[in-house]
């Protein structure tokens, strides 16, 4: 990659034999930005790059949402663990005011991966909205998104970076 340049790759072509539980990551002699586009014609989502191998605090999922709420919504959080020793993670179901409603922990192994849908996750049979926070205990490395979008027609899709705290400023990259 030249410098002050850009490249659009085409990972299905760099890694043929690549599946949905894998993921990729990058690393490079000097700063880079990256994002990822992903769907298909009828739906496209957008995620920033992860910055990976850091320390890890709470990291926070601003907003899921399962159920009929007029549209049929799924959450899905994916969360990767970057280091090569494994990590007790603990995600915790906030509501919309604040107040806990589920918790549980799952295991990921070093360099592992864990892509879950929130109702299963929970074992949520009613309409639910909120955020999560998930505590990586200590460990390292660990890093996320949550993707959401309507489950009946799957034409809106939309991913979030789990965020890290505190943070006293921000940019929004698109209004």
């Amino acid at each position: 990659l030249g410098g002050r340049c850009r490249q659009e790759i085409d990972v299905a072509g760099y890694f043929p034999s690549a599946v949905s539980t894998d993921s990729i990551q990058l690393s490079a002699d000097r700063p880079v930005l990256g994002v990822e586009m992903y769907g298909d014609p009828t739906s496209l989502a957008c995620l920033q790059a992860l910055p990976s191998g850091q320390a890890s605090g709470p990291l926070y999922s601003p907003h899921v949402a399962v159920g009929d709420f007029g549209i049929h919504w799924y959450s899905r959080l994916t969360v990767v663990n970057t280091k090569d020793s494994g990590a007790n993670v603990q995600v915790t179901l906030y509501n919309d005011s604040g107040a806990a409603q589920a918790q549980t922990s799952f295991y990921l192994p070093g360099r592992g991966k864990a892509d879950v849908d929130l109702a299963d996750l929970f074992s949520l049979a009613q309409p639910t909205s909120g955020y999560l926070v998930l505590n990586p205990q200590g460990a390292g490395g660990i890093v996320g998104h949550i993707t959401f979008g309507d489950a009946a027609a799957g034409a809106f899709v939309s991913s979030l970076p789990l965020q890290a705290s505190p943070s006293d400023h921000y940019l929004l990259g698109h209004i």
